[in-house]
């Protein structure tokens, strides 16, 4: 308890003062990547030699091509009104920031990648992993309430900015999972309460978060099956997760009518109207008569 309270106070402190160990880490992850575009001008780019490795990258990459597969069907899916576009926007976001951090993941783990540049290049997939966790619970918090959505923003950017501070400090993902549970319970207690409120339309969402849920779970395991451990299931998860949250979000889009569709309606409604004026008219000049 007592390396836990040093370590939280040591993350704190460098949250309140952050510029020096900011720039020390930006700095390693710029030498990262210049190193990472030398290897492949140098064509000294291989696979990594641990079968389980390259199953873990290999799974990255999954995510990503299943991510931009998701923000291709939301460019092209229709919306209708400004809450539907900023939940749409939001989605698109998270799809890109996450495949992003899914190649810089491959990178690390399919490939090998010597050990004075890899460093840098976890910095940088911590970074992206967050921000794509904050758009996820952004869209999420958005969708049930823009007031719940303000409420908790200030709180996403904070706790996402302190996370990351620890997982700089320490060069672990455990702080992306614990920032994850944490935002990911009180976002499926929102969406749960808004089910038995107002809108039944959440339950996919929610089945999704309980798929994404898992997959954490799963990930602090030590499973292993032949040459998968429990990343390669735990990214099988999050494939899943993109697949399902998308298909919830495109189900849950309002039908649009055509403009011909509409334009034929108003013409009818029209058409009924001038016919019942033209049925009440004689009356009328009976009346006066």
């Amino acid at each position: 308890m007592q390396k836990i309270g040093e370590g939280i106070l040591t993350v704190l402190k460098l949250s309140i003062n952050p510029f020096k160990f900011i720039g020390t880490k930006c700095k390693k992850i710029h030498f990262a990547f210049k190193g990472f575009f030398d290897l492949i001008e140098n064509h000294q780019i291989e696979l990594n030699y641990s079968p389980n490795e390259r199953v873990t990258g290999f799974t990255n990459l999954l995510i990503a091509c299943l991510c931009i597969l998701s923000f291709i069907v939301l460019i092209f899916s229709k919306t209708r009104g400004s809450h539907n576009l900023i939940n749409k926007i939001w989605m698109m976001c998270f799809d890109i920031t996450l495949s992003i951090g899914a190649t810089l993941g491959f990178i690390v783990h399919g490939l090998k990648i010597p050990g004075g540049i890899i460093g840098g290049l976890w910095y940088c997939l911590y970074v992206f992993l967050l921000v794509a966790l904050m758009f996820r619970f952004f869209q999420a918090f958005w969708d049930c309430n823009k007031k719940t959505c303000l409420w908790m923003t200030p709180f996403l950017i904070i706790l996402a900015y302190i996370h990351l501070i620890a997982c700089w400090k320490y060069d672990t993902f455990l702080y992306i999972g614990s920032y994850a549970i944490l935002f990911g319970f009180i976002m499926g207690i929102t969406q749960l309460v808004f089910i038995f409120t107002r809108n039944s339309g959440y339950v996919l969402h929610l089945i999704a978060d309980f798929v994404a849920l898992g997959a954490f779970i799963f990930e602090a395991t030590n499973f292993r099956f032949e040459d998968w451990d429990q990343n390669g299931f735990f990214h099988l998860g999050i494939c899943l997760y993109v697949l399902m949250s998308t298909f919830a979000f495109v189900a849950s889009l309002p039908p649009i009518v055509d403009r011909k569709e509409r334009e034929l309606e108003l013409k009818e409604i029209k058409g009924i109207e001038d016919s019942f004026e033209y049925q009440k008219l004689p009356e009328s000049v009976d009346t006066v008569n």
